[in-house]
């Protein structure tokens, strides 16, 4: 799982594509990445490409996960569109806005664009929290693929706690090639040297207790868990 941008991956005629790209910061956990949210200032024009400010995490998590198109978006012809390459290797059905005219760097966060549905609809998602469950579904969809040989998912969180040797004897296995490198031993083995056996961690840490409520009644616990996440008491 890489801590960038989000990418719907889709199986080709005979390629596995390029690993999709979930979350941010530590994790995929559904709880903690929701209180770093952005604003785009919409009462000032000249500043929204800009600027990015906090949410409060209801505006965040409640807020419809839509992009808006610029001028430049707004005048491609259709033939344009079909074979536009967007930001980031969107193409225009997936991402508002598609060009980078429209979309100036946003101050310590990159470019400003939103992901659409996957659908072709051009259709923006009802909050983050609908983005997520799809990003968790389509992810766990790549172990059918065709040419997919091993499918290996791991949170960033367990790998920074246990160290990367499990991941590392299992892409030996299903590659048949042998690592050229050394796992890191992860946070448990750094504490304790003699803690041989692996643990799945998630780290609680606190958060306003109507924010927990909220996430335990409206995210899809059924998905996250199988991603290993619960909801929280």
């Amino acid at each position: 799982l890489h801590a960038s941008h989000s990418i719907f991956q889709y199986p080709g005629r005979c390629d596995v594509p390029r690993p999709i790209r979930l979350g941010r910061g530590r994790g995929l956990s559904p709880i903690m990445p929701m209180i770093t949210s952005i604003s785009i200032g919409e009462d000032r024009r000249d500043n929204w490409r800009e600027q990015a400010s906090p949410l409060p995490w209801k505006e965040f998590v409640t807020k419809p996960w839509i992009g808006r198109r610029g001028p430049k978006d707004k005048n491609m012809t259709r033939e344009e569109m079909a074979h536009a390459t967007c930001l980031e290797g969107y193409s225009f059905v997936d991402a508002a806005p598609c060009s980078k005219e429209d979309s100036k760097e946003l101050r310590g966060l990159g470019e400003y664009k939103y992901e659409l549905s996957p659908d072709g609809s051009e259709r923006g998602f009802n909050s983050v929290i609908d983005l997520r469950r799809a990003k968790i579904l389509h992810l766990l969809s790549i172990a059918d693929f065709r040419g997919t040989r091993a499918f290996l998912p791991f949170r960033s969180e367990d790998l920074n706690h246990n160290g990367t040797a499990r991941l590392l004897g299992e892409l030996d296995e299903a590659t048949r090639v042998k690592a050229n490198c050394s796992a890191t031993l992860g946070k448990a083995r750094h504490r304790d040297r003699r803690h041989l056996r692996s643990k799945k961690v998630t780290k609680h840490e606190k958060v306003p207790s109507d924010y927990i409520e909220w996430m335990n009644k409206y995210v899809d616990w059924k998905v996250e868990s199988r991603l290993g996440y619960v909801r929280r008491e």
